[in-house]
Formats: C-alpha cells, sequence, structure tokens
C-alpha cells in the first residue's frame, strides 16, 4: 500500500496524531527554557592564583611558568595564555572541542597538584571551568537618597541576595558596590611606644579576647548543660576594653593606646548607576535555565522585597537579557504570521484554488509545533539559533507540502476525484520528494559537527532545519493528502481538455517551452556562458567584505574605560562623571551603571579601569541605532575627555568573543623573549595600528600598576633598632593596610575589626616615612631611620601564550569590515615595524576565529556535497542526473554572491551557512525534476522531450517554492525584529541564490542532462 493510499484510508487517524503533536509542541512553548545563545559545554577552564603582593617578574618565575607547564601537558590543551600582574596570574586554558571537560578539569586539576609543593608558601589557587553561565544575563541597582551605602549593600547581602538564590534557575547572585562596614582600632603611635606595645600586640590583644569556646558539659535534673566560656565582643566598648598588656597591675587597655569608632572599609571601587552611588545585583541563570522565566520570577521577587525594604530604596534593572529574547520570541511569530500570508497569496496566485492554499496553510503551524516539540525531546533550547531557524526554515517546510499540494491539485485538474488524485498524486511525488528531503538533510547535517565557536552556534540552526525539513517531508506525504482529499474539489474548466489555467502560471509556461527549447538546443553556449559568469562571480567574491559574526542591535552596550595608568580612583572617578553626563543627555539610553576598580572576571582591577553596562530604551521608542549611539557616544566623550582611553562593544558580542577567547576584532601580538622589549615596541605598533582608517579604540597592550613607593629594608640598621625584616614588613603592612583578624557579630551580620594607623598619617610620601614603628623594647622609631624609601615607577604586566612571552595590541574596527580592516593592518605593520632577529607577528582576535570557522565551514561545505553527489547516485543509480544537479546548485552560488554585493553584506558565518543552504534547497527542485524526466524516458520519451515535459510540468511548483521562500526570508532579510540581524545575511544569501535558481534548475540543469547524456540526447529529435 503506497504512502498516499494508507493516509487516505487512515486519515481521521492521521489528522488526530498531527493534531495531537501540535498540541503538545503548543504546550512545549510555554515550558521550553528561553535564552540569547545556546546552551553548550565551552572548552576553556580557568586557573586564578593569588600571592599577596608579590613582584610581577618573581610571580612569572615562581608561579606562572610552573603553572603553564603543568597546563600544557594536559591531554586535548589547544592553546595556555596567561597574564601575570602584582601578586596575581589568571590563566585561561582551552582544549579541544571534542574533549570531556569534566574529564579536563580533574587531569588539569591533578597536574597542578602535582606542582603545588614547588608555589611559594601562600599562594592560593582557584581551578574552575567557564562557560556561558559564568556570565549575568540581569542586573538590577539599588540606589536610595535617605538609605545610607552601608546599610544598602547590607541589604543586598543578606536580604536580596538570600531571596534570589533561592528562586529556580538562578545559578549565582553577585553583589558589588555599596560601603562594607567595620570596626576601626586606629593605633596612636605615640602611646604604643609609652605603653611599651606594638601595634601587632594590639591586634593579638584583640583576637585573643574575643572568644567564644565550650569548655564542659553535665548533667542536672535530668537536663545536659553545656558549659560555654566567653568573651566574645559586642560592639565598641567591648573593643575598647580588651587588655593589650598589663604593667605591674595596671592593664593596658585598647582605648589607652588606640581610637575605636565604628567605620566603613576604605573605598578602593566607585559604583554607580544612573549617576548615583549604588549597589549592583547581577544574576547568573542556570544551565538549561529559561532566562525569561528567570526574569519573570525576579520582577516577581524584587516588587515583594520593595514593601520589606526601607522606604527611599529605588530598584531599577540596568540590564535584561530576557527582553531581547522576548523580542526575538515576537518577531518568530510576525515571522511565521507574514510567512503564511505571503505564502498565501503566492499560493492562490499560481493555483488559483483558495481550497488548496487552505491545505498547505493548515500544515504550516502543525510543522512548526512539532518541530518545537522534538527539539524539547532532543534538549535544544530556543535561543537566537534556533529561533532563527524556526523562520529561515518557514522557506523549506512550505516547499514540501507546496509540492506535494501542487501535484494533487494538478490531478484534479485533469478530472480526477479528490481521493483518487491525493493517492495518485501523493504516490508520484513520494519518492523523489523524500529524495530531495533527505538530500537536502545530508547538506545540513554536516553543519552538527563544524566544531569551533561557529559550530557552537550554526549547529542547533542546522539541528533546527534538519528537524523540520523531517517534519515537512513526513506531514507531506500523509497529512497533506487527507486534508486535500476532504478539502479540493473538481472545478469546472480546470479539466485537462479546456486547459484553463490562472493567468500568471499561463504567462510562465507559454514563456517557458520556448526558453528551454532554445537551451537545449544551444545547449554547449548555455553551460559555457554559465561558466563564464562563474568565474566572473569568483572576481566578485573577492571584493567582498568579510566578518566573524554578524551585529546586531541588543538594545544594550558596555563601554571599557581606562584612565593613565595609576590614576587615583577620585581622579577617575571625576572624569567617569563626565562620562556619565554625556550618558545621561542621550535620549536613547535608558539606564546604565558603572563599576570602577571592579569587573565581573575573577582578575584582579585597578582603580583606573572599569566598565559601563549601558541600557537603550525599545527600538520603537527610539529613533537612532545602537551602533549611531554608541558612534556618537564614542566622539563625544573623545572630545571631552581626552585622557580616557575607551573601548564599546555589544555585550552579546563581547560575551561570544571572550568564550573565544578573542575580545577585540583585531588583535597584533608580537612575540619575544625580552618583556622588556616587547614593552618597548608596543607603543610603536600601537601608534603605527592607530593611523589605519577605520581603526578605532586601540590599546597598546600594555597595563602598569601605577607608580610604587619602594621601602628598601636595612637589615643592619633594623637589627640595631630592635627590628627584623619580618617585624618592619608586618608593623607597616599593619599600619597602612590594617588587619581584619576578629569581627562582631550583630545579628546575622559580621562586621570585622581592623587595627591600623590614623588615615592622617599615612596618606604621603613624607608621612609615609615618619610612620613610627615601636621596637621590641618599646622604643618609637621612624621608618626612615631603617629603611630607604624611594618613588618607583610601575611595573608592568606581563602575558605569556603557549609558554611565550607576548604585547597583544587591540582594536576595534569602525565603517569597515573585518578582513579588510585586518589587511590594512597588516600592510601597515610590515611597513612600519622593524621586528628584532627572533620577534614575530601573530594575527589573532576575532580576524584569527574567523579565519578558522570559514576553513570549518569550507570543509562541510564540500563534504556535505560529496554527500549529496553519494546520494544522488545511490538514488538514480546513474552520474548523468546528479552531475547535472550538483553543478546547477553549485551555479546557484552565483545569486549568493550577487546578492551580498548588491547589499553591502559581508561574507561571515551567517552568509557562509546561507550558501550552504542554497546548495540544498536548489537541489530539492532539481531532484524532483529529474526524476519526472526519468519517469518520461522509462516510458519510450526522447530525451528532450522528457525534459521539457517534465520542465512545462515542474516550472509552476519551482517558481511557487522559490517565491513563497524568497517572500518567507524576506523579514528576515530586511532586518524587521529583535535578532533578525544575526540571520540577516543568511536571509540575503539564501534570497540571492534562489532568485537565480529557477534559471539553473529548470533550464540549466536539464541542458547539463543532456550533455552528459549526448548519445542519448542525439538518438531523439529536437524539442
Amino acid at each position: 500500500m503506497s504512502v498516499g493510499r494508507f493516509a487516505l484510508t487512515h486519515s481521521r487517524g492521521v489528522l488526530a496524531i498531527a493534531v495531537l503533536l501540535a498540541a503538545l509542541g503548543l504546550q512545549t512553548l510555554w515550558h521550553v527554557p528561553l535564552a540569547i545563545l545556546p546552551d553548550f559545554p565551552y572548552p576553556r577552564i580557568a586557573v586564578i592564583a593569588d600571592a599577596g603582593d608579590v613582584a610581577i617578574e618573581t610571580m612569572v618565575q615562581r608561579v606562572t611558568r610552573p603553572l603553564e607547564s603543568a597546563a600544557a601537558v594536559v591531554p586535548g590543551v589547544t592553546r595556555v595564555r596567561s597574564r601575570t600582574a602584582r601578586g596575581s596570574v589568571e590563566m585561561s586554558v582551552d582544549f579541544d572541542w571534542n574533549e570531556d571537560m569534566f574529564q579536563a578539569l580533574t587531569y588539569l586539576r591533578g597536574s597542578i597538584d602535582s606542582i603545588r609543593d614547588d608555589l611559594p608558601s601562600g599562594v592560593s589557587l582557584i581551578v574552575e571551568r567557564q562557560d556561558p553561565s559564568s556570565f549575568p544575563v540581569i542586573g538590577y541597582s539599588l540606589t536610595s537618597q535617605t538609605v545610607d551605602q552601608a546599610t544598602l549593600r547590607e541589604l543586598a547581602d543578606l536580604q536580596v541576595a538570600p531571596t534570589l538564590s533561592r528562586l529556580r534557575g538562578v545559578y549565582r547572585v553577585l553583589v558589588q558596590g555599596g560601603d562594607v562596614r567595620e570596626f576601626t582600632v586606629a593605633a596612636r603611635p605615640e602611646a604604643l611606644a609609652a605603653a611599651g606595645v606594638s601595634i601587632a600586640d594590639v591586634t593579638a590583644a584583640i583576637q585573643d579576647t574575643n572568644q567564644v569556646s565550650s569548655v564542659g558539659r553535665f548533667d542536672k535534673d535530668h537536663m545536659k548543660y553545656l558549659v560555654v566560656g566567653t568573651a566574645e565582643m559586642r560592639g565598641v566598648d567591648d573593643v575598647k576594653s580588651a587588655v593589650v598588656a598589663t604593667k605591674g597591675d595596671v592593664p593596658i587597655r585598647v582605648r589607652d593606646v588606640a581610637d575605636v569608632f565604628e567605620s566603613s572599609e576604605e573605598r578602593t571601587t566607585a559604583v554607580t548607576a544612573n549617576g548615583q552611588p549604588a549597589v549592583l545585583v547581577s544574576v547568573l541563570k542556570q544551565p538549561g535555565a529559561s532566562v525569561v522565566a528567570v526574569s519573570d520570577e525576579l520582577r516577581e521577587s524584587f516588587a515583594d522585597l520593595v514593601h520589606s525594604l526601607p522606604a527611599g530604596i529605588e530598584i531599577r534593572p540596568f540590564y535584561d537579557e530576557s527582553d531581547l529574547v522576548r523580542e526575538a520570541i515576537g518577531s518568530v511569530r510576525d515571522a511565521v504570521i507574514l510567512g503564511a500570508v505571503l505564502a498565501a497569496i503566492v499560493l492562490v496566485a499560481f493555483l488559483g484554488s483558495g481550497r488548496a492554499s487552505a491545505a498547505v496553510l493548515l500544515t504550516l503551524p502543525i510543522t512548526v509545533l512539532i518541530t518545537l516539540l522534538l527539539l524539547r525531546v532532543l534538549g535544544e533550547t530556543l535561543n537566537l539559533m534556533t529561533l532563527g531557524g524556526l523562520a529561515v526554515g518557514l522557506g523549506l517546510i512550505i516547499d514540501d507540502v507546496v509540492v506535494t499540494v501542487e501535484n494533487i491539485h494538478r490531478h484534479v485538474q485533469e478530472g480526477k476525484g479528490s481521493r483518487q488524485a491525493a493517492v495518485d498524486g501523493t504516490s508520484e511525488i513520494t519518492r523523489p520528494m523524500i529524495g530531495s528531503s533527505l538530500t537536502t538533510i545530508c547538506v545540513f547535517l554536516p553543519l552538527l559537527a563544524v566544531g569551533g565557536i561557529t559550530g557552537a552556534f550554526f549547529a542547533p540552526l542546522a539541528l533546527t532545519l534538519t528537524v523540520m525539513l523531517l517534519a515537512s517531508m513526513v506531514l507531506a506525504i500523509t497529512v497533506a493528502p487527507a486534508l486535500c482529499a476532504r478539502l479540493l474539489r473538481v472545478e469546472a474548466g480546470h479539466d485537462a481538455a479546456s486547459g484553463r489555467m490562472y493567468w500568471l502560471v499561463r504567462l510562465v509556461r507559454r514563456g517557458y517551452a520556448p526558453v528551454l527549447r532554445q537551451v537545449l538546443r544551444h545547449r554547449w553556449e548555455t553551460v559555457g556562458a554559465s561558466i563564464l559568469l562563474a568565474l566572473a562571480t569568483v572576481a566578485i567574491y573577492r571584493g567582498l567584505p568579510t566578518g566573524f559574526m554578524p551585529e546586531m542591535d541588543e538594545g544594550a552596550f558596555i563601554l571599557d574605560y581606562w584612565t593613565p595608568d595609576g590614576t587615583s580612583l577620585a581622579e577617575t572617578d571625576r572624569q567617569l562623571r563626565i562620562v556619565e553626563q554625556i550618558l545621561l543627555s542621550q535620549p536613547e539610553i535608558e539606564a546604565y551603571s558603572r563599576r570602577t576598580g571592579l569587573e565581573l572576571g575573577f582578575f584582579a582591577t585597578e582603580q583606573n579601569t572599569g566598565d559601563f553596562a549601558v541600557k537603550l530604551r525599545p527600538r520603537s521608542q527610539r529613533q537612532r541605532s545602537i551602533q549611531e549611539v554608541i558612534e556618537d557616544t564614542r566622539a563625544r566623550v573623545a572630545r571631552e575627555v581626552p585622557g580616557l582611553l575607551t573601548e564599546f562593544v555589544l555585550i552579546i558580542q563581547d560575551r561570544v568573543a571572550d568564550m573565544a577567547g578573542v575580545p577585540e576584532p583585531v588583535e597584533v601580538k608580537v612575540f619575544g623573549s625580552d618583556p622588556v622589549l616587547l614593552q618597548e615596541l608596543a607603543p610603536r605598533v600601537s601608534e603605527v595600528v592607530r593611523e589605519v582608517p577605520g581603526v578605532v579604540d586601540v590599546s597598546p597592550g600594555i597595563t602598569r600598576s601605577g607608580p610604587e613607593l619602594v621601602v628598601r629594608i636595612d637589615p643592619a640598621r633594623a637589627s640595631r633598632a630592635g627590628f627584623t625584616t619580618n617585624d618592619v614588613i608586618d608593623q607597616l603592612s599593619t599600619s597602612m593596610f590594617g588587619r581584619c583578624e576578629t569581627f562582631v557579630r550583630r545579628g546575622e551580620r559580621t562586621i570585622p575589626i581592623r587595627v591600623t594607623y590614623p588615615p592622617g598619617r599615612r596618606r604621603t610620601e613624607d608621612q609615609v616615612r615618619r610612620i613610627e614603628l615601636v621596637s621590641h623594647t618599646g622604643k618609637l622609631v621612624p621608618l626612615s631611620a631603617i629603611a630607604d624609601v624611594s618613588e618607583g615607577a610601575g611595573s608592568a604586566e606581563q602575558e605569556r601564550e603557549d609558554q611565550k612571552p607576548l604585547i597583544a595590541v587591540t582594536a576595534s574596527l569602525e565603517g569597515v569590515d573585518l578582513g579588510t580592516g585586518v589587511r590594512r593592518v597588516q600592510q601597515a605593520v610590515a611597513e612600519n615595524i622593524d621586528l628584532p632577529p627572533g620577534y614575530s607577528v601573530h594575527y589573532g582576535g576575532l580576524f584569527e576565529t574567523q579565519q578558522q570557522s570559514f576553513r570549518r565551514l569550507l570543509l562541510v561545505f564540500l563534504f556535505g556535497m560529496a554527500l549529496v553527489f553519494v546520494v544522488a547516485v545511490c538514488q538514480y543509480e546513474a552520474f548523468a542526473e546528479p552531475m547535472a544537479l550538483f553543478f546547477a546548485a553549485a551555479f546557484s552560488e552565483v545569486g549568493v554572491v550577487l546578492a551580498l554585493r548588491l547589499t553591502h553584506t559581508p561574507f561571515n558565518a551567517s552568509s557562509f551557512t546561507g550558501a550552504i543552504m542554497v546548495f540544498g534547497m536548489v537541489l530539492t527542485n532539481g531532484i524532483v525534476l529529474m526524476d519526472y524526466i526519468r519517469q518520461r524516458t522509462r516510458l519510450g520519451m526522447p530525451l528532450a522531450e522528457a525534459a521539457a515535459e517534465a520542465g512545462r510540468i515542474r516550472v509552476r511548483p519551482v517558481l511557487m517554492t522559490s517565491t513563497i521562500a524568497i517572500l518567507a526570508l524576506l523579514p528576515l532579510a530586511l532586518g524587521i525584529g529583535a535578532g533578525a540581524e544575526m540571520q540577516k545575511p543568511l536571509a540575503i544569501a539564501v534570497i540571492g541564490g534562489l532568485t537565480v535558481s529557477p534559471f539553473f534548475a529548470l533550464l540549466l540543469a536539464p541542458a547539463l542532462l543532456t550533455v552528459f547524456r549526448w548519445r542519448q540526447f542525439a538518438r531523439g529529435p529536437q524539442p
């Protein structure tokens, strides 16, 4: 029994099953996780080492190099990159994409543990994986005119963060900004000397006094009693009363040698939001969690928290990733509706039948909903790539149904009853339909294994398209015939004898027959002209702009900034207040947050650097695009704050770049053996890069810690004064930084007790020289008496890659594509920079990732073409038909290149994927044509007549499917809707290929077939 007859015999069951699956798909839509990016295990492990304030050179020798050596021997490692600052190391270990990251993490930890004893004592290590869940997806700011910053921070730490952490889907809550309470014990050096105690004695006395401990137990009246010994401090008075020492019978208390008061931790960072000091609450979601669901729960929680927080606290979002997801879902919904409307218009125009059009349109939503169900079963989330796949796949799924319905409708026009027409029409089309769908799937399947960051993004797109094709193929040969049998009727005037057709189809067929006749008569000239056109297209392709990932209007961006090395927090804050006024004056900007001396990564950040997170108003409420806002802001900041170095990046783009290990588009890496010489080369390279047209936000790749005050202790003088070197360093550190060894409990809070010198004794170089230390004999000795104090330049951080020193000059691009920008930079560096022997230049950044992605996609394309050819040979048991289809599909790439050129669209990973899709979609149309030709030739019809007859019959469905696919992709090609920019190059490429594909599928393919079967063609009469 044929598939069509089975579908009609069990039509009620077929329709019931389809409706049930669609209902399950609809139910899935409300529960499937929604996110911006696909969830994928990113193959990177971060290693963070902290050793206090050890010099950079010592850190490189004692910590960085041993860690690099330990990481390099772990199986699967592809790159090790490190950044060493004073007392800290950040190392990124990249693995092959096929590695099991849980196993890799175990191996790396084991390798590091094996060299841990060789590291300096006191070095702390963090080894953990990085993935998309490492980045916040939602951020809120807490500001107030009535509540102080210390209370605001406590409320965020003790009330807001615990409440949010309990929500489903929340992985981690970060709290930044505000003031941290502490008790300050400001020691008076003269009083310390008079009492014969040191600042270390004060610290030890407070720690020893503030004790709570269980000391015993006993039974009484059938109860067990616990004996607790305590001298726990509960406030300022208890701290003041602590005994430091005893002179005779007189206790010396803390209040006798120090001033004790409640204060806040000395600020080394600044956090603001919308022009006010703020506390920021950033939320990271769990892997696989829905960002929309998390956002909804957060909004409800904050609405409840407002009632429990003190009055006068304003809570505002400064970033919410779910906004873009919601808009993207709406865009896909609109694209489906618009595609259905346009499909209906085209169907009626070509078929002249509303009933036939209804059969197609009823199948469309069922296919989409079943696809959602299957994606959920496969563990996929709805993200920009899967949502884009649904929008892009509309043209593909309509193709299958249109071919079936059109063929059944043609049989109805020949006078058959609807049931018989459904059986005959479906049976006639089933074999080539399955072949064309499987062939197209063979084109997409290699994308699932492309690997790298490109594969992580486009594999979900390919999976979505594959699932949609399978679903549409099954529905086209089961549900579509069942619907046609119930909807189509034999209509007067639509029989074979009268031949009356809708005017558009009649016009096309009348024009097609003589054109095909001339093409077959001049087949060699047609093939030659096609080859010349292809060669010309290759020349055009070489001039196309190139990129990596499409840029889109995310509605938010990051402004990273750097003031000159060593700039104080106060001066940095003053300059950034000007930037804040610029942001506040932009009507498109809805909210922002600013961090200075902080960042979202693990690495320590200097006080002269940080970032702004800027949230724009919805696109419907602003007249300028995000790029226009960025360009205007960049120009104004450069004009009004000339000493500020800035970098503007889109949030999602920045996240992708960070995951790929290439945060900037342009990266000029200079490798050499001498870090000092590399630091001398960096400014020269950066100046050359800065002069390249289209290059902006140039960073020299050198970060200095700022000026240093070097205290060189003389061991001899220190010994004569009664100090060891360790005594001097310990007292000096405590007097300047302070030391927190214990704390006061206040409810759920623990407030540290910091012992230090008064701020007025340690703010200037002269004050540092005069800092008075207390010897073991109780003598007061100024620091200058036992040490030489001098000012020195700050140390530069050192970067290394694969155990080799390097400097990396980075830059962004404006008004120029990635390929052109990097070529200009390469030319400028080659012409102006003479490197010493043994030094080399390598170009990384997004350009390097782009080249790797293009190589992978090219291999995928070639493998897909080979796979398709093999499948076609197996289907036809011949080489002529597969070769004709193969070359016709390949020549259709001419339209891809021309469309990209005419629309000034870069050739990037998205448009490359579109080119791969075109190859499969053109094959879909060609296979049915070839199958019809084979049917006619087997019946004895000459090849030329069979080609002409097949073309006449197939011209309508080919034009219909191409037109519908083009119109369905039009919203994406125009960039309509949130997230559409990600698929815009793909849509333009596909539209370009499909626009010219009818010529190659309906004219060139038959001509090629007659060329490859020239003997068979020569035996038959010419058409």
